[in-house]
């Protein structure tokens, strides 16, 4: 009766250490599959933001190609310098009722014709940088988009929405225009306007720096990182809190990308989120002016 009894009692703790391996088993499949899920999610979003700061970089490589944003800074200051001295040489000459007043007004009215034309053309260049820097961030992204695409027991990944794009610029990154010098009141009225800073010797981002003498021509500058000792600064990535938008008709000089991508993971019937990610990056530097 005694061994009898002993036997039942081995058999009935067997059994209750198979249930208890059974429930461990399962509950430990279950945290595998929860680990494995939000493994999966973390490696997703990893990758979703890794090529939404590749087409913000692309965008942002773009914009300033060939330092063409750099170089009509550049040029729009020396406008602004030529169609102020064109006006001074005009007004002593009539004061002098010299005989080269003639050629002197002649003068002026070309170098407020180039004005015009040069804010023209930097028109055209915000619609062709921005249209070009779309194209090139809409091609990089459909040689991209494929490989965001997975399906595993625990993990379904779907393609990326197309990318959403914006365009500004960057706080507390200036123009890439050093002060002019050679024309005393001109300098004078720059210093009164506070257009140029006095640490960096640079004009001010985003200016729209009128003279007094042809008020109604317009010498906008804008934002660009200066070059450092003749390096120019690489096309990088910057914070979200640094980014601006851009206001009236400034040039771009920095690409916002944000894109969304589905993903269902193995954790239950409910498990499907929408990831976010947004890439800012900043353009290529201005080079330096010979």
């Amino acid at each position: 009766m005694i061994r009898t009894h002993e036997r039942k009692n081995i058999r009935r703790n067997s059994g209750n250490m198979l249930i208890l391996s059974g429930v461990f088993i399962t509950l430990l499949a279950v945290l595998a599959l929860v680990a494995c899920s939000f493994g999966g999610l973390f490696f997703v979003f990893n990758r979703i933001q890794t090529t939404t700061d590749e087409l913000a970089l692309t965008g942002a490589r773009k914009l300033n190609e060939q330092d063409r944003i750099g170089q009509m800074n550049n040029m729009i200051a020396r406008c602004r310098q030529l169609v102020y001295d064109a006006h001074k040489s005009h007004t002593y000459a009539y004061e002098d009722a010299s005989q080269l007043n003639q050629l002197a007004e002649q003068l002026h009215d070309e170098a407020r014709e180039g004005a015009i034309l040069l804010e023209a053309e930097r028109q055209k260049l915000r619609v062709v940088a921005v249209n070009e820097a779309k194209s090139a961030i809409t091609e990089r992204y459909e040689e991209l988009k494929e490989g965001h695409s997975l399906v595993l027991p625990w993990l379904k990944v779907a393609i990326p929405t197309t990318p959403m794009v914006e365009f500004g610029y960057a706080k507390d990154i200036r123009s890439n225009v050093a002060e002019l010098k050679g024309i005393d009141d001109l300098e004078m009225e720059d210093n009164k306007q506070s257009f140029v800073l006095t640490d960096s010797h640079l004009y001010k981002e985003n200016i729209d720096a009128k003279i007094s003498t042809d008020t109604e021509l317009h010498f906008r500058i804008s934002s660009l990182p200066a070059p450092v000792q003749s390096t120019v600064a690489p096309a990088r990535c910057i914070l979200a809190k640094q980014y601006k938008s851009l206001v009236a008709a400034d040039l771009p000089s920095v690409c916002k990308v944000e894109m969304k991508l589905g993903v269902d993971t193995g954790i239950g019937a409910d498990a499907h989120q929408e990831m976010k990610s947004t890439g800012i990056a900043v353009a290529t530097g201005g080079e330096k002016v010979l």
